[in-house]
């Protein structure tokens, strides 16, 4: 009986800290996700300016 509650407690903690174990990854997951996000972005924004500054140097031959 002893040894059946043993083992019934071992294997819920094993779960809890499954559990636990896979949330954190899920955490860091979606922290790697809108870290990837913000960084497209950026780099979206800098390829948009280049496009721009290229078009400006296309008609004037300038850069500014």
């Amino acid at each position: 009986m002893q040894n059946e509650a043993s083992e019934i407690i071992e294997r819920s903690q094993n779960d809890f800290r499954g559990r636990l174990a896979v949330n954190r990854i899920d955490k860091i997951n979606v922290r790697e996700v809108a870290l990837v996000r913000d960084i497209q972005l950026a780099v979206d924004e800098l390829n948009d300016k280049i496009k721009e500054a290229r078009e400006l140097f296309k008609e004037t031959g300038k850069i500014t």
